[in-house]
């Protein structure tokens, strides 16, 4: 009976395994993105293919043609060896065989391109599983997704499929899907029968009927666009500076020149033009950046995501009293903007001047004229601030007289005394000091934060002088001196007597 209901859960999560491992049997398998013909709008398709033993439903599922827009699937079965045709910026009743995508932005690319695939809405190496790029060399490349494609397995970075050698009305096909991470699996052949978008209209329909009217469901049809490129969502640090290179495309996929690139950041700063350009963001968040490129009565916009890490700054040495100061370490590799940021001691707040920047790995160190306020000896507070007023970090100092030439460092999320050293590194420990609470991120700065009554063991890290400065070694120096004493009394009784 046992042996019985082990194989059955055996079985059921072999099941459930392989219902999940078929998202990786379902890829990018025929595209057609240079219809023969001067327009090639409406008649641009995808085609995705499940290559798998089992059926897998593609709902919340994203298709990403190079700079036209993420097309997400419905709830929609694809079957085992079955396929699925994704006809751009063209209108239609969706079925088994059939998706529309007439929200794309624009047309793809005729002399570059690439085409992502993702199992979910999320865009990451874990949940792309096809990728293809095609290139005519001497054109701009556009290979949004490829990093992530070749981190994944799933492509060759810098690979692409030539199609310099004539592409206008072929078909990108996939013919070997064991090859699918390389060029090797991929052909330019004439599209089937079966698959030749249908025909434009003529111009001779009915002129009974006008330019603007419709018929049933049916949209009006698509006008040509030119296309926008915002980049890849990716990473930044509050503070520094992130620079954002726009791209765009002409009607027939061409690199556009002159056109007017207008950044959007959406944090609220005011909108820059520039092709290539550079921004700050002061605090942490996901932004949401939009491009958007017009030229003459043309127009297109794409976004792109920035998350941005909390700024790498830390208060890592201050000294009290009159003659104090307060030391700001930059632990990254990055120059770190702090214009607007504050800190703070009580009420008293001091405020950076614009263009305010910290090198990589360096040093600022603020005196109490400059502060215009003092630490006080008897303990208190300070408190790193964002420009907005939020807390970026906060440490309590302790109740603690220091000498001349000490002063109070914060490592190892604890307050040492060591030898002051404003602007250089600290190396040499003198004596212990009670723990602070560390630092606090915004979020945990709720409730008011206390010190803790522990103690930390500061020791000279070693050589003869930390040695001989011990109370050991007068201990031990006292023995010899009375074992030698000692000595010479027993030898001297002995034989001089």
């Amino acid at each position: 009976m046992k042996r019985w209901r082990f194989l059955l859960v055996m079985a059921l999560l072999g099941g459930a395994d392989f219902a999940f491992g078929a998202a990786g049997d379902v890829a990018i398998y025929e595209i057609l993105s240079d219809p023969a013909g001067v327009n090639d709008t409406s008649l641009e398709y995808v085609v995705v293919k499940n290559f798998g033993a089992s059926q897998i439903n593609l709902s919340g599922w994203h298709l990403y043609p190079d700079g036209i827009g993420y097309f997400a699937f419905p709830d929609f079965v694809l079957n085992a060896g079955a396929s699925v045709e994704i006809h751009l910026r063209a209108s239609g009743a969706d079925d088994d065989a059939n998706l529309y995508f007439p929200a794309a932005s624009g047309n793809m690319g005729n002399s570059s391109g690439s085409l992502a695939l993702f199992s979910s809405t999320t865009h990451s190496k874990d949940t792309i599983v096809s990728y293809v790029r095609y290139h005519n060399p001497g054109s701009s490349e556009k290979k949004t997704w490829e990093t992530t494609a070749a981190s994944a397995g799933i492509w060759t970075a810098g690979a692409f499929i030539d199609i310099s050698g004539g592409y206008e009305g072929k078909v990108l096909k996939l013919n070997d899907f064991n090859q699918r991470a390389s060029i090797i699996g991929w052909t330019i052949s004439d599209p089937a029968p079966d698959s030749t978008p249908p025909a434009e209209e003529s111009d001779a329909t009915d002129a009974s009927v006008s330019e603007t009217q419709t018929s049933g469901s049916v949209a009006p049809r698509p006008v040509a666009q030119i296309k926008a490129y915002a980049g890849e969502d990716r990473s930044a640090i509050a503070g520094a500076t992130i620079f954002f290179d726009g791209f765009a495309e002409g009607l027939a996929g061409e690199p556009l020149d002159g056109a007017r690139f207008s950044w959007n950041f959406g944090d609220g700063s005011p909108i820059l033009d520039g092709e290539k350009i550079g921004h700050v963001f002061l605090y942490p968040g996901v932004y949401t950046v939009s491009l958007n490129v017009s030229s003459g009565e043309y127009s297109a916009m794409d976004t792109v995501n920035i998350a941005v890490m909390a700024s790498p700054l830390t208060i890592s040495e201050i000294k009290t009293g009159p003659d104090g100061w307060i030391e700001i370490k930059n632990n990254s590799s990055r120059k770190i903007e702090i214009s607007r940021f504050g800190l703070s001691c009580g009420d008293k707040v001091f405020t950076f001047s614009e263009n305010t920047f910290v090198a990589p790995y360096a040093a600022l160190v603020l005196g109490t004229t400059t502060l215009g306020f003092l630490l006080p000896a008897y303990g208190g507070e300070v408190k790193f601030i964002y420009p907005n007023g939020s807390i970026m970090s906060s440490l309590n100092y302790p109740v603690l007289a220091l000498a001349k030439e000490e002063s109070l460092n914060f490592e190892n999320n604890a307050w040492i005394v060591a030898r002051a050293t404003p602007g250089a590194k600290n190396e040499i420990a003198k004596k212990t000091a009670p723990i602070a609470s560390a630092a606090k991120p915004a979020d945990a700065l709720k409730s008011p934060l206390s010190q803790t009554a522990s103690v930390i063991n500061i020791e000279n890290p070693g050589g003869t002088r930390a040695f001989w400065g011990r109370d050991y070694f007068w201990l031990f120096a006292g023995l010899g001196v009375g074992v030698v004493a000692a000595l010479i009394f027993f030898l001297g009784k002995r034989y001089w007597a």
